[in-house]
Formats: C-alpha cells, sequence, structure tokens
C-alpha cells in the first residue's frame, strides 16, 4: 500500500516486482539446480484452475512486458498524469490476457494424462501478447499527446 498513491501506481509497482521476481526465479533455478537448459524448455506454470505449460521464455516474455509497462506507468504517475484505459481498451486488454491464458491450458488434458507436451501454440500466445502490447502503447500514446498541448 505504501508503493504508491492510487491502485494504479499500487498495481504498477506489484506487476513490476511481479515481473522481476518471475524472471529471477528461472535465473536462480538455472544457477542453483541447472534447470532450464534453454528457453524453450518445458515448464509447468500453474495448476489452478488447470494445469498451465509452456516454454520458459513465454512467461519471461510476459514479465518483461509486466516490467516495461510498469515502468512507463510510473514514469507518467512521476509527472502527476495518471494512466487510465477505457471501456473497450480493457475489454481488448482481457481479450488478449484470455488468448494468453488458452495457449498454456490449451493441452492441459493431455499433460494430465501423463502424455507429453503437443507444440506450444506460440501463434496464440503471440497474438495476445502482441493485443495487450498494442493496446497498451496506443492508450500511452495517446496520453503523450495530450500532455504535449
Amino acid at each position: 500500500m505504501i508503493a504508491g498513491r492510487n491502485f494504479g501506481q499500487r498495481f504498477s509497482c506489484f506487476i513490476f516486482s511481479f515481473g522481476v521476481w518471475d524472471i529471477f526465479y528461472y535465473i536462480w533455478l538455472k544457477v542453483l539446480c541447472n534447470w532450464p537448459d534453454s528457453l524453450l524448455e518445458w515448464d509447468i506454470l500453474f495448476l489452478i484452475p488447470v494445469t498451465w505449460t509452456g516454454p520458459v521464455l513465454a512467461p519471461v516474455i510476459i514479465s518483461l512486458s509486466m516490467i516495461v509497462a510498469a515502468i512507463l506507468i510510473l514514469h507518467l504517475a512521476a509527472r502527476g498524469v495518471e494512466f487510465k484505459l477505457n471501456l473497450l481498451e480493457w475489454g481488448l486488454e482481457f481479450l488478449a490476457a484470455a488468448g494468453i491464458f488458452v495457449s498454456f491450458v490449451l493441452d492441459c488434458k493431455n499433460i494430465m494424462n501423463g502424455g507429453l507436451p503437443n507444440p506450444f501454440r506460440w501463434e496464440i500466445f503471440l497474438g495476445g501478447e502482441l493485443l495487450g502490447i498494442i493496446v497498451f502503447v496506443q492508450r500511452y500514446v495517446k496520453i503523450l499527446r495530450t500532455m504535449k498541448k
């Protein structure tokens, strides 16, 4: 609660911290266990509500996106400007997150039945990731343009 003055700042601090933590989680696994062998190594990411699996690179990409977004939002906050999405943008961000979620859980029945992972659905993951980034960047640029006026 002391990390920001409002929900947006606090949430930005949270996603920044989570992104840094997630990347260092994999770094420390490599240091301590010599795993993963590569960023394309499969990992079990979550078990709730179903098993989420994917290559290590996927959550690292998400973490980097969260870190950058948090820095940009906090940069605006330092200048006295609040980053806010409109209802359509929130809907598109939700759709982006849903796409990313689907890419991780699409193979859950196979995994839960002891099967090896099918090829990761990068097209679904990257579609969600890119949609989320595009919506964020468009809003950020609009805010910057209004600041210059």
